[in-house]
């Protein structure tokens, strides 16, 4: 299944959207 997020993939997601939220909110 191409579309099957495994459990690597979304905490990778995930890391980049927090360090993203905290770049956002250290300004």
């Amino acid at each position: 299944m191409e579309n099957y997020i495994t459990l690597e993939q979304l905490s990778k997601e995930t890391n980049i959207a927090e360090s993203t939220i905290r770049r956002y909110i250290n300004k």
